[in-house]
């Protein structure tokens, strides 16, 4: 029996009972997480009727942690086939939904194309599953009667039966979204169209879920996409640097410190902002205009996460510019530096501003209308706005 090829689906319990496979050079991805197939199999993350995708000669995807779960949902259980109304169970044989006249196989699957699509047929010879349009055309499934024949042990069985035993089984649909492998994608367009978890950071591609770090690695996202701030000197710095640094470990899922040394997750260091997808920063005063800036909370919204900041985690994340965002000190009649600003305390973490001539506490729209918010104006050459981070 021929070894597995990349991207063909098994029964975990064929390829390992077979030997087609080396349990000690694999590991496999489960919710999300990518761990050594025997320590799947010694937890019970996955079982010997699992479904998994060969995805290279050492890298497994579990599809599904139990062929049996679906059987309750497969088309082509009796059941479900019988009160769908495309079942006569008395006559054997399928119907038109609508005419409830006597069809064949083929012509109830062409009908319900959606409802077939997911059900696949284990092909005897190789026991890796294939589509049901592939099954009828190498003779495993009769187009006629859905009957599944098993040439080698010269055994013949209705599509229920073969549906009960898992030879025919459903593969659901999971909420995912096709990416063009083809072309490397940005963390900020996994943001926006929403294939990413913001809270786990698992990525969904490819029909698959990953991590974040996993997509990196496997350059589904664009490294050049992703920025990471630098305590050391308060700003952001390019994915390549902050690994030449030692900050970033990608395998590891893990950023390191650069002046405590502790290690943080990659979700834990995304949530302080710590690791954030590259952007165009804006000035305050622009971010208020376009309604990101909420007077009553004080938070500034992230237009790319869609979550709301404190402005000490905008700067950080690169929502808002520091040093072209200018706030007044009212005393000295003289414009600070957003950064500035929050060092003396004339601007708060809570998003106030300090009116420093009478202490008033004011709010954005308040400090706006007020003239204590305003915009360096920079005449800059091109190359000049460029290196300064502003295009």
């Amino acid at each position: 029996m021929r070894k597995p090829i990349p991207h063909s689906i098994y029964m975990l319990g064929d390829i390992i009972d077979r030997d087609l496979i080396e349990i000690s050079d694999y590991s496999i991805l489960c919710k999300g997480e990518r761990i050594p197939l025997l320590d799947a199999l010694n937890h019970n993350h996955v079982v010997s009727d699992s479904i998994a995708k060969i995805e290279n000669h050492c890298q497994l995807i579990c599809l599904m942690k139990s062929a049996k779960e679906s059987y309750n949902v497969n088309p082509l259980n009796k059941d479900i086939a019988i009160s769908c109304g495309y079942y006569d169970e008395i006559n054997n044989t399928f119907l038109d939904t609508k005419a409830k006249t006597p069809v064949t196989f083929q012509t109830l699957i062409n009908q319900h194309a959606n409802n077939f699509s997911q059900c696949l047929v284990k092909y005897p010879e190789t026991l890796e599953y294939i589509s049901l349009s592939d099954a009828i055309s190498h003779s495993v499934i009769d187009e006629n009667s859905g009957n599944y024949l098993n040439a080698s042990n010269k055994t013949l069985v209705s599509c229920f039966e073969a549906s009960q035993k898992l030879l025919l089984i459903y593969l659901p649909k999971e909420d995912v979204e096709e990416v063009d492998i083809a072309t490397p994608i940005t963390l900020r367009d996994v943001i926006e169209r929403k294939i990413i978890d913001l809270d786990s950071l698992i990525v969904k591609v490819f029909s698959q879920k990953m991590n974040l770090n996993e997509a990196v690695c496997q350059k589904i996202i664009e490294e050049s996409s992703i920025l990471i701030y630098n305590p050391q000197i308060d700003a952001l710095i390019s994915f390549a640097e902050s690994e030449r640094m030692n900050m970033i470990d990608v395998r590891k899922s893990i950023y390191v410190h650069p002046v405590t040394g502790q290690e943080l997750s990659w979700k834990d260091a995304f949530k302080r902002g710590f690791i954030v997808p590259k952007r165009k920063s804006i000035s305050l005063q622009a971010a208020i205009n376009l309604g990101w800036a909420n007077s009553e909370t004080g938070l500034i919204l992230d237009p790319v996460t869609e979550l709301e900041d404190n402005i000490e985690l905008s700067l950080r994340k690169g929502v808002i510019h520091p040093r072209i965002s200018l706030i007044k000190d009212t005393k000295s009649d003289r414009f600070l530096t957003l950064e500035e600003a929050l060092q003396k305390r004339i601007v708060s973490k809570s998003g106030k501003i300090k009116n420093t001539s009478n202490g008033v506490w004011l709010n954005w729209d308040e400090a706006l209308r007020d003239g204590l918010i305003e915009t360096l104006e920079l005449k800059l050459t091109l190359i000049q706005a460029i290196k300064r981070g502003l295009l």
